[in-house]
């Protein structure tokens, strides 16, 4: 049974922490997208998430003044359709755009590139349209009570900005789309929980399963990847090595760590491997490589018999 809520008049507490979390999974969204541009392609194209972001935080407060007797009298309805959209919006847009080969190097010479970028850039544009709407409808009908939205907004961003941080021990960044989602999943619950709407709930926790089902089951199936890694980063080239073996992985905040081993990998000794000079005889293998990022190889030898 749904519960009348005057937003205006100290709504509970469940809606400002909604607020909070979704305002939070949109930044949550804008890192997770960088980190994702930074280990499949270039980390300078991810950093103008941040514009996507703000384009659709305009484009929406556009429409909404043009319409905005239509969104007073049908606020309910644009919320609960711009929270039920945003989260598979993040996962459906993620996974296509990884299916989009856009490649910086021939930015210049291939006029497909430049297509392919903003095929990429229109994708990720798409969730923030839905974030946006939901807190654009929340703004309007809660005029009177601004103040303590929109502080529950900026707190929201920052304390979530800093758990999909946290995140990314837990995550490596072809999942990290999870950490948003989770956000997102959490503030639509209580959104739902705020007006006592159990079929919103459970609506909201169906479309979260189905999206998170969704980001890890059919990459498998289709046979397409969750994330894609560019021709041209340093990785990319170790995979490819017939007897290429990762022996170390490590996501964190500062950066995706991966060791591959292969005997196609050869560096030339520096200082740091003077014991290898020692050796009458040089084992194979010597030598792992470590990738930060995609970029590398960085040379690392390995502990050598005395």
């Amino acid at each position: 049974m749904s519960v009348t809520v005057d937003l205006d008049h100290r709504p509970p507490l469940s809606f400002y922490l909604s607020v909070g979390l979704v305002a939070g999974s949109i930044i949550a969204l804008q890192i997770g997208i960088m980190r994702v541009f930074s280990v499949g392609s270039w980390a300078h194209f991810g950093s103008l998430v941040v514009s996507l972001a703000m384009f659709g935080f305009g484009l929406t407060s556009a429409v909404m003044c043009v319409g905005k007797g239509w969104f007073e009298r049908h606020w309910q309805g644009a919320v609960k359709g711009a929270l039920l959209a945003f989260g598979p919006l993040m996962v459906v847009c993620n996974l296509a755009a990884q299916q989009v080969p856009f490649n910086a190097i021939f930015l210049i010479s291939d006029p497909m590139q430049k297509w392919r970028l903003l095929a990429n850039f229109v994708l990720y544009f798409l969730p923030f349209l839905a974030g946006a709407l939901y807190l654009g409808v929340v703004f309007l009908k809660a005029q009177k009570s601004f103040n303590r939205v929109y502080f529950a907004d900026l707190v929201g961003s920052g304390l979530c900005g800093l758990s999909v941080l946290l995140a990314m021990y837990a995550f490596t960044p072809d999942d990290i789309i999870m950490a948003p989602l989770m956000l997102w999943l959490a503030g639509g619950v209580l959104w739902f929980v705020a007006f006592g709407d159990r079929r919103g709930i459970a609506a909201i926790v169906g479309v979260a399963v189905l999206s998170a089902a969704v980001h890890y089951v059919a990459p498998p199936v289709l046979g397409i990847p969750k994330l894609a890694v560019s021709d041209y980063k340093g990785v990319a080239y170790v995979r490819k090595f017939p007897d290429n073996q990762r022996v170390y992985e490590r996501a964190s905040p500062f950066g995706y760590l991966e060791v591959y081993s292969s005997s196609y990998l050869h560096f030339a000794p520096g200082q740091s491997d003077n014991a290898a000079f020692n050796l009458k005889t040089m084992p194979a293998n010597a030598y792992l490589g470590l990738y930060i990022d995609s970029e590398g190889p960085s040379g690392i030898i390995k502990d050598l018999p005395a």
